[in-house]
């Protein structure tokens, strides 16, 4: 597959939808990094919109979990050269207007929120710290999320995402 038509220069339906889906989980994780917490390494964007909902975010009513498993399936097999699925205009309208809503939301809601959480007085979990007092995560392992919520560098086996085929 080609992503831009030699013909018309216009993007290919499918390397739309799955730009579409690459938009929308950026917008779920930066809801979860804005609620503080940490960002799972996956691309189903079913169970990011479930770690979203506990974090105490809605989302818009025009974000289902049917829509979002349709867009999900753009994540990460449709990214490599042997998937063969197939786009519909439909599919492809729906993507867009999913991703735009998760977007549109996020851009929204993450200053929002950060500012709430900025105006909370801050309180030390007792469970980071080790016995000595000492942080029990290390530098060469962990990295922080925009919100200050550690994450892995990769995923609890040590690869990179459980998502993805490589």
């Amino acid at each position: 597959m080609s992503v831009v038509d030699a013909e018309s220069g216009a993007m290919h339906p499918t390397a739309r939808c799955i730009s579409a889906q690459a938009a929308a989980e950026k917008a779920l994780k930066a809801l979860l990094t804005a609620h503080g917490r940490a960002i799972p390494f996956r691309h189903d964007l079913v169970d990011l919109g479930t770690e979203v909902r506990k974090a105490g975010e809605n989302l818009p009513d025009t974000v289902t979990i049917p829509k979002l498993q349709d867009l999900s399936e753009y994540g990460g097999p449709a990214q490599y050269p042997r998937w063969r699925g197939r786009t519909t205009a439909r599919r492809l309208r729906e993507s867009c207007d999913t991703a735009r809503a998760l977007t549109g939301h996020a851009r929204r809601r993450v200053p929002e929120i950060l500012e709430s959480r900025r105006r909370q007085p801050t309180r030390q979990d007792p469970a980071a710290k080790g016995r000595d007092g000492a942080s029990n995560t290390s530098a060469g392992n962990m990295r922080s999320n925009a919100a200050g919520a550690p994450r892995p560098k990769r995923g609890p086996d040590g690869e990179s995402c459980r998502d993805c085929p490589d």
